[in-house]
Protein backbone atom coordinates (compact mmCIF):
# COMPACT_ATOMS: atom_id res chain seq x y z
CA UNK A 1 0.00 0.00 0.00
CA UNK A 2 1.61 3.55 -0.79
CA UNK A 3 1.65 6.20 1.41
CA UNK A 4 -1.02 8.11 -0.69
CA UNK A 5 -3.57 5.19 -0.58
CA UNK A 6 -2.35 5.24 3.30
CA UNK A 7 -3.89 8.70 4.05
CA UNK A 8 -6.72 8.72 1.86
CA UNK A 9 -8.24 5.33 2.40
CA UNK A 10 -7.15 4.99 5.99
CA UNK A 11 -7.37 8.39 7.92
CA UNK A 12 -9.58 10.25 4.65
CA UNK A 13 -7.63 12.94 3.53
CA UNK A 14 -8.68 14.72 0.40
CA UNK A 15 -6.02 14.08 -2.62
CA UNK A 16 -4.71 17.46 -1.78
CA UNK A 17 -4.44 17.54 1.83
CA UNK A 18 -2.36 13.98 1.45
CA UNK A 19 -0.55 15.77 -1.18
CA UNK A 20 0.45 18.82 1.18
CA UNK A 21 1.54 16.20 4.33
CA UNK A 22 3.44 14.33 1.66
CA UNK A 23 5.44 17.41 0.73
CA UNK A 24 6.30 17.46 4.60
CA UNK A 25 7.02 14.01 4.64
CA UNK A 26 10.50 11.57 4.49
CA UNK A 27 10.66 8.03 3.21
CA UNK A 28 13.24 6.28 5.66
CA UNK A 29 13.78 2.75 5.48
CA UNK A 30 14.89 -0.05 8.26
CA UNK A 31 16.25 -3.25 8.14
CA UNK A 32 15.16 -5.79 10.24
CA UNK A 33 15.31 -5.54 13.96
CA UNK A 34 16.80 -2.18 13.51
CA UNK A 35 15.30 0.64 16.08
CA UNK A 36 13.32 3.31 14.74
CA UNK A 37 12.52 4.95 18.42
CA UNK A 38 14.34 4.31 21.89
CA UNK A 39 12.36 4.55 25.00
CA UNK A 40 13.58 7.46 27.00
CA UNK A 41 14.02 9.59 24.20
CA UNK A 42 12.66 13.04 22.64
CA UNK A 43 10.26 11.33 19.79
CA UNK A 44 10.43 14.11 17.25
CA UNK A 45 8.12 11.70 14.47
CA UNK A 46 5.28 10.39 13.41
CA UNK A 47 5.66 7.26 11.49
CA UNK A 48 3.05 5.56 8.24
CA UNK A 49 4.31 2.34 7.86
CA UNK A 50 3.97 1.60 4.22
CA UNK A 51 5.55 -1.67 4.17
CA UNK A 52 6.93 -4.47 6.91
CA UNK A 53 6.05 -4.98 10.11
CA UNK A 54 6.98 -2.57 13.13
CA UNK A 55 6.57 -3.73 16.65
CA UNK A 56 6.57 -1.65 19.94
CA UNK A 57 7.91 -2.87 23.12
CA UNK A 58 8.86 -2.01 27.05
CA UNK A 59 11.42 -3.69 28.73
CA UNK A 60 10.84 -4.68 32.45
CA UNK A 61 13.28 -6.79 34.51
CA UNK A 62 15.41 -7.67 31.47
CA UNK A 63 12.75 -8.96 29.01
CA UNK A 64 10.96 -7.04 26.12
CA UNK A 65 6.91 -6.74 26.10
CA UNK A 66 5.66 -6.15 23.43
CA UNK A 67 2.22 -3.61 23.43
CA UNK A 68 1.78 -3.66 19.45
CA UNK A 69 2.69 -5.10 16.20
CA UNK A 70 1.96 -2.81 13.50
CA UNK A 71 1.13 -3.48 9.67
CA UNK A 72 1.17 -1.72 6.33
CA UNK A 73 -0.98 0.97 6.71
CA UNK A 74 -0.88 1.41 10.12
CA UNK A 75 0.76 4.20 12.54
CA UNK A 76 2.60 3.31 15.41
CA UNK A 77 2.27 5.58 18.11
CA UNK A 78 5.49 5.68 21.08
CA UNK A 79 4.62 9.11 22.79
CA UNK A 80 1.58 10.59 23.81
CA UNK A 81 0.92 14.00 22.43
CA UNK A 82 0.90 13.94 18.16
CA UNK A 83 1.43 17.27 17.36
CA UNK A 84 4.36 18.04 20.18
CA UNK A 85 7.63 15.91 20.19
CA UNK A 86 7.81 14.24 23.65
CA UNK A 87 9.94 11.69 25.76
CA UNK A 88 9.10 8.27 24.01
CA UNK A 89 8.03 5.48 26.82
CA UNK A 90 8.28 2.55 24.48
CA UNK A 91 10.83 1.25 21.98
CA UNK A 92 10.02 0.57 18.05
CA UNK A 93 11.69 -1.30 16.06
CA UNK A 94 11.22 -3.00 12.67
CA UNK A 95 10.02 -6.57 12.66
CA UNK A 96 10.66 -6.78 9.13
CA UNK A 97 12.36 -4.52 6.68
CA UNK A 98 10.70 -1.73 6.19
CA UNK A 99 9.75 1.31 4.21
CA UNK A 100 8.02 4.06 6.97
CA UNK A 101 6.71 7.79 6.02
CA UNK A 102 7.69 10.41 8.92
CA UNK A 103 6.58 13.90 9.65
CA UNK A 104 7.71 15.95 12.41
CA UNK A 105 5.36 16.00 15.18
CA UNK A 106 5.86 20.08 15.17
CA UNK A 107 5.08 20.24 11.15
CA UNK A 108 1.95 18.18 11.81
CA UNK A 109 0.94 20.43 14.74
CA UNK A 110 1.82 23.53 12.33
CA UNK A 111 -0.36 21.40 9.61
CA UNK A 112 -3.34 21.08 12.31
CA UNK A 113 -3.46 25.03 13.15
CA UNK A 114 -3.96 26.60 9.64
CA UNK A 115 -6.38 23.76 8.38
CA UNK A 116 -9.65 21.65 9.69
CA UNK A 117 -8.68 18.69 7.66
CA UNK A 118 -5.19 18.26 9.89
CA UNK A 119 -6.93 18.84 12.84
CA UNK A 120 -9.37 15.83 11.96
CA UNK A 121 -6.83 14.14 11.02
CA UNK A 122 -4.75 13.70 14.06
CA UNK A 123 -8.11 13.78 15.98
CA UNK A 124 -8.70 11.23 14.10
CA UNK A 125 -5.55 9.17 14.75
CA UNK A 126 -5.88 9.74 18.51
CA UNK A 127 -9.26 8.32 18.41
CA UNK A 128 -8.29 5.19 17.15
CA UNK A 129 -5.27 4.89 19.02
CA UNK A 130 -7.54 5.50 22.35
CA UNK A 131 -10.04 3.05 20.79
CA UNK A 132 -7.66 0.35 20.22
CA UNK A 133 -6.33 0.39 23.98
CA UNK A 134 -10.05 0.56 25.15
CA UNK A 135 -10.47 -2.51 23.15
CA UNK A 136 -7.50 -4.67 24.21
CA UNK A 137 -8.43 -3.37 27.91
CA UNK A 138 -11.76 -4.42 27.94
CA UNK A 139 -12.03 -7.23 25.87
CA UNK A 140 -9.33 -8.89 25.19
CA UNK A 141 -6.81 -8.39 28.01
CA UNK A 142 -9.48 -10.41 29.96
CA UNK A 143 -9.41 -13.36 28.04
CA UNK A 144 -7.32 -16.38 28.90
CA UNK A 145 -3.56 -16.32 26.98
CA UNK A 146 -5.13 -19.72 24.40
CA UNK A 147 -8.32 -17.20 23.68
CA UNK A 148 -5.87 -14.29 23.21
CA UNK A 149 -3.56 -15.90 20.51
CA UNK A 150 -6.62 -17.66 19.06
CA UNK A 151 -8.22 -13.91 18.23
CA UNK A 152 -4.74 -12.67 17.53
CA UNK A 153 -4.61 -15.24 14.39
CA UNK A 154 -8.10 -15.14 13.94
CA UNK A 155 -7.34 -11.08 12.93
CA UNK A 156 -4.09 -11.26 11.82
CA UNK A 157 -3.48 -14.37 10.03
CA UNK A 158 -0.73 -13.43 8.14
CA UNK A 159 1.45 -12.29 11.73
CA UNK A 160 2.28 -16.18 11.87
CA UNK A 161 4.12 -16.05 8.81
CA UNK A 162 5.75 -13.06 9.17
CA UNK A 163 6.80 -12.50 13.31
CA UNK A 164 8.42 -14.59 15.47
CA UNK A 165 7.31 -16.98 18.30
CA UNK A 166 9.02 -15.31 20.26
CA UNK A 167 7.98 -11.73 19.58
CA UNK A 168 4.23 -13.37 19.72
CA UNK A 169 4.90 -14.84 22.89
CA UNK A 170 6.05 -11.03 24.29
CA UNK A 171 2.87 -9.98 23.12
CA UNK A 172 1.29 -12.30 24.85
CA UNK A 173 3.09 -11.83 27.86
CA UNK A 174 3.74 -15.44 28.17
CA UNK A 175 7.45 -17.58 27.41
CA UNK A 176 7.75 -19.45 24.41
CA UNK A 177 7.51 -22.42 25.90
CA UNK A 178 3.51 -22.03 26.88
CA UNK A 179 2.83 -20.31 23.70
CA UNK A 180 4.12 -23.74 22.22
CA UNK A 181 2.20 -25.51 24.51
CA UNK A 182 -1.14 -23.22 23.93
CA UNK A 183 -0.11 -24.22 19.91
CA UNK A 184 -0.29 -27.97 20.57
CA UNK A 185 -3.62 -28.09 22.03
CA UNK A 186 -5.11 -25.74 19.06
CA UNK A 187 -3.77 -28.05 16.42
Amino acid sequence: MQIKEILESQYNLSEKDSDLLISHMEQVTYSKKEIIQKADTMDYYIYFVESGLIRSFISRDGREITLWIVPEGETPISSSGLTKPGISKITIDAVTDCILWRVSRSQLGSLCGESLAFANFTREMAENVIFETEIFWSDYYGLDKKEQYKRLIKQYPELLQRVSLGEIASYLDITPQSLSRIRREID
